[in-house]
């Protein structure tokens, strides 16, 4: 799992690093690009908007110009009729809304006429206005604020002149101008349009606010507390963007004085494109990275079962060819990995078909040299009982003995007779040994006693044990112990033990015999000896234990070795064991053992015999 994290990590890595190095680059080179082009944008949109509130301040003035100049201005004047002015005046407010207060003057200074009833009677005189529409001029005043920055406007007073009885007669007509209702019709039709947009109109002069689309004092603060005329400026919490226009007079008497100043969103349209490009960079680069992990993950996935098919190889476990079509990436290496596991499978096989052949060439050489021995001692006892034999016939024979008496013959006849039997014997088990290796000695199975056969075992090795100047003693149950097996097959496996044990034990020693019931319900025989016991070098399981014959000889004893391997052929042939337990010069215990298949005994006798 860690391999498949990694080497997909590692892909994607490959495949979203260098987009995400694109994609920052891209926005990088073009970030200030578009700023800039932002900026431009909102300071075009600002300029267009100042530009559009001094034309209709400018259509304004002509307007009124125009009244002044129509007929009936000039009639009325004359004939010094107010109503039919204030009339007029009515109709000029209704067709241009953004006058806010209209009034006409006679040519002393007197207000005939106005839509005010404050202007209405009053004198004039005194205004400059006045003054300057009297002489002739057309006059604009100031750029005032009005109801603590709420409502901007500017005045305008225009000459009406009028010929009577070769007489001229100046009169003024004059309107204030809402310059706030212009900045916010003009804000209305611009791209600045929107609610969020926010435009300030303030005095050059003194940068007071004059009117403000929206009347938000932290924000008039934010605006006035920037320097420059443009940049960014930080309200509730949010970037806005800040440009301003100031005012030419084009069209006007004179430049009215007045700086429109526009605050947009960051994120507004007309700024919108920067944010808007880092946006869909970002969701680009998002989505090029899960495409990434998830073509690296999949991409991946032959690569990681190929190194999992590869490790589970090394530690001997069997694996499955790794299903990679051959178009894939990594088909090359799956295949050479499935060349690699064939390889695998069958040097695991050579080696296990090796070590068997070792194993079956270890055994075949301990059986050689087993024989090896086996024949050797059989050799030197056959060799040993002949020449005794040739020997005591030569004796016979010998023009030497003819004065012997016949005592000396008969012992002779005796030992010959002795070497006879003995060479006899060993001929007997050799041919016992022989059958029981080839299967050919059958089972004459019967029920006997198996306590009265170890018993006349032990009582007719006794007469050796007495000539060895051993104590031989047995130890076993009272009660009858009834098995089911061979009793010729039983008493010589006994005799070939006893005589081994009584044969290499030296004088004073001990050989104790065991009737007994282990804890799984075998009946077993143990036979203890205080002899040489067994080499080290010979394993308990050897064909033949004692075939070392220096060890024997040393003690002044020998024989063919056939005893213990014909004993262990004829308890295998009942299915029982062997077992022995031996150390140099401490002695040698052997135990024979029935399968308890064998013991006919009730539940009550079982269970006090293995108690």
């Amino acid at each position: 799992m860690w391999l498949r994290v990694k080497v997909t990590a590692v892909f994607a890595a490959c495949i979203a690093v260098p987009a995400a190095l694109a994609l920052g680059a891209a926005w990088l080179a073009g970030m200030e690009t578009l700023r800039e082009q932002s900026r431009r944008d909102l300071e075009t949109a600002t300029q267009s908007m100042a530009a559009a509130v001094e034309a209709r301040l400018a259509l304004n003035l002509a307007h009124l110009k125009a009244f002044a100049a129509l007929p009936t201005m000039q009639d009325v004047l004359i004939g010094d009729d107010g109503r039919e002015i204030a009339r007029v005046l009515s109709e000029l407010r209704t067709q241009y809304p953004e006058f806010k207060d209209l009034f006409a003057t006679d040519a002393r200074g007197n207000v005939v006429a106005a839509t005010s009833e404050t202007d209405q009677g009053r004198p004039a005189a005194a205004d400059e206005g006045f003054r300057a529409a009297a002489s002739g001029s057309t006059y604009q005043g100031p750029l005032a604020v009005r109801d603590s920055g709420r409502v901007a406007a500017i005045a305008f007073s225009v000459p009406v002149i009028a010929s009577y009885d070769r007489q001229t007669v100046v009169g003024t007509l004059s309107g204030t101008v809402d310059l706030s209702l212009l900045v916010k019709t003009s804000k209305a039709t611009s791209v600045l349009g929107s609610d969020r947009n926010v435009v300030l109109l303030s005095r050059r002069e003194d940068t007071r606010q004059a009117y403000a689309t929206r009347s938000d004092a932290s924000l008039i603060d934010a605006v006035n507390a920037l320097e420059a005329p443009a940049g960014e400026v930080v309200w509730r919490g949010a970037p806005y963007a800040l440009s301003s226009a100031a005012s030419k007079g084009k069209g006007l008497v004179r430049d009215p004085g007045f700086i429109l100043r526009s605050v947009t969103p960051a994120g507004a349209s007309i700024l919108g494109a920067v944010d808007q490009t880092i946006s869909i960079a970002g969701f680009v680069a998002f989505l090029g990275a899960i495409a990434a992990l998830v073509f690296a993950w999949r991409w991946a996935t032959p690569l990681v079962q190929i190194g999992d098919a590869m490790e589970r190889t090394a530690r001997g476990e069997a694996v499955r060819a790794v299903d990679v079509r051959a178009a894939d990436t990594f088909g090359p290496l799956a295949r050479a990995f499935a060349s690699l596991r064939q390889a695998k499978a069958m040097q695991v096989q050579s080696a296990a078909r090796e070590r068997a052949l070792l194993r079956q060439k270890e055994d075949a050489e301990n059986a050689l040299h087993a024989k090896s021995e086996h024949l050797a001692s059989l050799a030197r006892a056959l060799k040993e009982q002949l020449a005794t034999i040739v020997e005591l016939s030569e004796a016979i024979n010998s023009e030497a003995l003819s004065a012997a008496t016949g005592n000396t013959r008969a012992s002779y006849a005796k030992d010959i007779s002795r070497s006879g039997t003995q060479l006899l014997t060993v001929i007997n088990d050799l041919f016992d040994l022989s059958e029981a290796e080839a299967g050919h000695a059958p089972l004459r199975d019967a029920e006997l006693d198996l306590v009265q056969l170890v018993h006349e075992s032990v009582a007719v090795m006794g007469d050796a044990a007495d000539k060895a100047k051993l104590v031989l003693s047995f130890t076993g149950a009272d009660a009858p112990l009834i098995v089911k097996a061979d009793a010729q097959k039983l008493k010589q496996i006994l005799f070939n033990l006893l005589s081994n044990a009584i044969k290499f034990t030296p004088e004073q020693g001990r050989v104790d015999v065991m009737l007994k019931t282990d804890t799984i319900g075998r009946p077993a025989i143990v036979i203890a000896d205080t002899g040489i016991g067994m080499p080290p070098n010979l394993a308990p399981h050897a064909a033949a234990p004692f075939s070392a014959a220096s060890e024997a000889t040393s003690h002044g004893r020998h024989g063919a070795g056939l005893g213990l391997p014909l004993a262990r052929q004829l308890i295998e042939l009942h299915d029982g064991a062997l077992e022995i337990e031996s150390e140099p010069h401490q002695g040698t215990t052997v135990t024979v053992s029935l399968p308890a298949s064998r013991l006919i005994a009730s539940g009550a006798e079982a269970e006090r015999l293995i108690a």
